[in-house]
């Protein structure tokens, strides 16, 4: 065991089994990269389009706008990624064919910086990215809505009213800022999970990050990478966790001041 500790502080996670002799910090380096550029970019649209819905939708409480958003967060939150994607997968993939079916890129094409290579990459991540986005907005909506509802009958709600400030700046500096504390925890959950990717949606468009390296590895029964990837993944909760407690500082000036 304190030989292992003492490789994993080297940077020395031991070698797939599957992949044999390949070293298992390359393997989960290649997988690290689509999945940063997949599920990283999908998380942060997701929480930036969900936060303004639940905002909106909470400043316009008992409106038709806030019952149409909130039925359909709820409804979002609620139905298991494997069926958004599977849906997302046969509408656009196989029925109407705007999308491929599968992998990062065209596999025809060289790896590279050049423009068809990176317009492939976009091409092939964009129906999964759209599938995340449906699965991960509505669970933020919900929640910045009902923390925002909770905060709009306080005093310094009213007061910001009474002073005359316009409903914008009430809306977005008093109100929403108050109720973002809890949403931002959601959004380090989410983050902190981002380098295992969505396992579901990985598999079902075979994209190569972390998620769909993760099955394979436990199908094939290579230890060493399950070992190493379930590693990186604590590591990246704790990250983002401890980043999210540093945020709460700007975010609420009364715990800059206690």
């Amino acid at each position: 065991y304190l030989a292992y500790l003492r490789s994993v502080f080297t940077g020395d996670l031991g070698r797939s089994i599957r992949f044999f002799p390949l070293p298992v910090t390359e393997l989960l380096g290649r997988a690290l990269i689509w999945t940063v550029g997949l599920v990283g970019t999908a998380t942060l649209i997701s929480f930036a389009l969900g936060t303004f819905l639940g905002i909106m939708a909470a400043w316009r409480r008992g409106t038709l706008f806030d019952t149409t958003v909130s039925l359909i967060s709820i409804f979002s939150s609620s139905v298991p990624a494997v069926v958004v994607s599977l849906i997302m997968l046969f509408s656009f993939g196989y029925t109407l064919g705007w999308f491929p079916n599968g992998y990062a890129a065209n596999p025809m094409l060289d790896p590279g910086w050049d423009w068809a290579y990176i317009s492939s990459v976009l091409y092939h991540g964009t129906l999964p990215m759209l599938t995340m986005v449906l699965v991960l907005t509505g669970g933020f909506a919900v929640t910045m809505r009902n923390n925002m509802i909770n905060l709009l009958g306080e005093d310094y709600i009213v007061m910001g009213r009474a002073k005359g400030l316009a409903d914008q700046r009430v809306m977005l500096w008093y109100a929403a800022r108050n109720a973002l504390l809890p949403t931002v925890s959601a959004l380090a959950i989410s983050l902190g999970s981002v380098l295992g990717g969505s396992l579901i949606i990985e598999v079902v468009f075979n994209y190569p990050g972390m998620g769909n390296t993760l099955y394979q590895a436990i199908l094939a029964r290579d230890y060493p990478v399950i070992q190493g990837e379930l590693l990186i993944l604590t590591g990246a909760m704790l990250t983002a966790n401890f980043i999210v407690d540093l945020s709460y500082v700007l975010l609420d000036p009364r715990l800059k001041r206690a």
